[in-house]
């Protein structure tokens, strides 16, 4: 491995994995080598209601874009209802001409 052998920087998502496996390691201290390498037990708490805080926002951002995107559809259904509708009202009084 040549982040071992700092021959390589750690990328993004490496760091990533690590914090997320490891959630009591302080991220500043494992980036900066500043601040103690573990965080406290507040600090855990704290960083495990900001997360799920976030994904719980992110879920319902997700499902009000769903419900937009499924109005959208709907209204471009009624839409193409109403012009079908328009075209096969001409093709009767053709028809009955």
């Amino acid at each position: 491995m040549n982040i071992a052998k700092n021959k390589n920087k750690p990328s993004f998502d490496a760091i990533e994995r690590i914090l997320n496996t490891f959630p009591e390691i302080n991220a500043n201290w494992l980036l900066c080598g500043r601040g103690e390498m573990f965080i406290s037990e507040e600090e855990k708490e704290n960083l495990v209601n900001s997360i799920q805080q976030e994904k719980e926002k992110r879920t319902t951002v997700h499902a009000q874009s769903d419900n937009e995107l499924f109005m959208m559809i709907l209204r471009e259904k009624d839409a193409r209802i109403e012009e079908l509708s328009r075209l096969v009202g001409s093709l009767e009084q053709k028809l009955n001409v």
